[in-house]
């Protein structure tokens, strides 16, 4: 009976440092980044990020974006090239466009705060939209991406309804 609780005493020894073990090398906080053509990787925490750079053109002027990893992201940035009519919206801080073609949102956090600059889909109507102010948040929110340059939100702002976008790389 002495020699089973010296047994057990010493697996749960070596389970316990095994935990240790995993817990220290989660914590463990590292920062690289690493561009590829149009993508780039940052590995910060442990935690994989990619962010896809692409352009959007509207009205003779071509602007950056940045879109996040998200399922939505990606599906977005295997479909470019393509156009997009945007007209006007609501309180007149966003426009919108209907997208050919339904992406899945899949099992990622979306911000489902509409702010200046951020470009979304829109889940319930299966839309894009493009911010140039902020709206604040709602559910059907999904937060895909960011212009990069302040520029683009003041041209989005004087987008006149059905404008043709091109969203390419």
């Amino acid at each position: 009976m002495h020699q089973r609780g010296i047994i057990v005493t010493l697996l749960g020894l070596i389970l316990l440092a095994f935990v240790a073990l995993f817990i220290r090398q989660n914590r463990v906080q590292s920062t690289t980044k690493v561009k590829t053509a149009d993508i780039t990787m940052t590995n910060q925490k442990d935690s994989a990020i990619a962010s896809y750079q692409i352009m959007v053109s509207f009205n003779g002027r071509s602007f950056t974006a940045t879109l996040n990893d998200s399922p939505v992201a990606r599906a977005i940035q295997k479909q470019i090239p393509f156009t997009v009519s945007f007209i006007a919206y609501g309180n007149g801080q966003e426009k919108i466009g209907d997208l050919p073609f339904t992406p899945q949102l899949g099992n990622y956090n979306y911000d489902d705060n509409g702010q200046k600059g951020k470009l979304a889909y829109w889940q319930p109507d299966n839309r894009l939209v493009l911010y140039h102010g902020p709206v604040g948040s709602y559910p059907g929110i999904k937060v895909i991406g960011s212009f990069d340059n302040a520029k683009a939100v003041y041209a989005l702002k004087k987008m006149a309804d059905n404008t043709e976008v091109t969203f390419s790389k």
